[in-house]
């Protein structure tokens, strides 16, 4: 479709076809980076980690597929070719691997996957398996911490696999109290937190398989901000959410049908 804004004027010739034609391409995976980076991190794997992502930057800059489009005049590309999506095994592995055969049935970002690339990324899976980012931090959370992640209470792979980007840090704070004031306070938070008062529950994670709420289950959750009930409930007691002030109602999804029940 032709730009014709007056802020952005009108799309030449040149790039209204190559908006095109990329809009047209097929997103797909490609294993062409996750290849390279096996092979620098199983032969520099005695090294240090600093010298190990140094050596893979290395080989991918020598080693990756290089393509030169005439319509952008530009050199240098993440993947092998439009829309395509690198992976990065470094960061996690085992979500590529449960996820391999549901890129093309995804009902967002859907990705095309030949079985050749599948077959490549199976293969450097066991080097990975154990010994990415994603496995040494969730390594690194406490125990009495890791039981929430294990739940499903909290999250934390963003945190751990991304960069600075996706974390806002309070530098200024941190350098002028230090972590040791941080872990202080978060400790006396905790131990502050009484599991057993249903005042600080905010959030609830039922399972599929729940079939009746009785009456006044929630009741008095004064902090319960939302909760969404699973497809299976034939029962919901009276006053189950009474007192529950920040909850202004509860979706109940039954048989494709929605109704609201109010607190």
């Amino acid at each position: 479709m032709e730009q014709t804004s007056s802020r952005f004027g009108t799309l030449t010739p040149r790039m209204k076809a190559y908006r095109e034609a990329l809009l047209s391409a097929r997103p797909q995976v490609c294993a062409e980076r996750a290849m390279l980076t096996t092979e620098s991190y199983r032969l520099h794997a005695d090294k240090p980690v600093v010298l190990r992502r140094a050596y893979m930057l290395q080989n991918i800059l020598e080693k990756m597929t290089i393509y030169i489009e005439p319509e952008t005049f530009l050199a240098g590309n993440q993947a092998s070719a439009n829309r395509a999506a690198p992976i990065f095994p470094e960061y996690a592995m085992d979500w590529v691997i449960r996820e391999l055969d549901e890129f093309e049935k995804r009902d967002g970002d859907v990705f095309y996957i030949t079985e050749e690339t599948k077959e490549q990324l199976r293969s450097i899976y066991p080097f990975w398996e154990h010994n990415t980012l994603l496995d040494r931090g969730l390594a690194a959370i406490p125990p009495e911490s890791r039981v929430f992640y294990d739940l499903g209470i909290i999250k934390a792979e963003g945190n751990i696999t991304s960069g600075d980007a996706h974390i806002a840090v309070a530098y200024e704070t941190v350098l002028r109290e230090g972590l040791k004031a941080y872990e202080a306070k978060t400790r006396s938070s905790m131990a502050a937190l009484d599991l057993t008062d249903c005042r600080n529950l905010k959030t609830v994670r039922l399972p599929s398989t729940l079939r009746e709420i009785f009456g006044y289950a929630f009741s008095g959750c004064t902090a319960l901000e939302g909760i969404e009930l699973p497809e299976g409930l034939t029962m919901l007691g009276s006053g189950a959410f009474r007192g529950c002030g920040k909850i202004t109602g509860v979706v109940l999804i039954l048989t494709g049908l929605v109704i609201t029940v109010l607190k």
